[in-house]
């Protein structure tokens, strides 16, 4: 987050009365959530991207034991 965004979003708080730092906290994280809400339904999501590379191995791996699938996690 820049601090023109960040600017753009203090409006909006105004009215929380609570103090700078505290509105500016909130503002953080719920952009962190709806940032990882957009990666994962992009498929840029750190988990699955783990998950990728673990299917990658397993699909290079010879051991017949290992089941693999081609579905990513999905998040409801």
């Amino acid at each position: 987050m820049t601090q023109e965004e960040l600017a753009e979003l203090l409006p909006y708080t105004e009215n929380f009365n609570l103090p700078l730092e505290q509105r500016i906290e909130i503002i953080k994280t719920v952009w962190g959530f709806t940032e990882s809400f957009v990666d994962a339904a992009w498929g840029v999501h750190p988990i699955q991207l783990s998950c990728e590379q673990l299917e990658a191995g397993n699909l290079q791996s010879h051991n017949t034991d290992q089941i693999s699938t081609n579905k990513k996690p999905t998040i409801h």
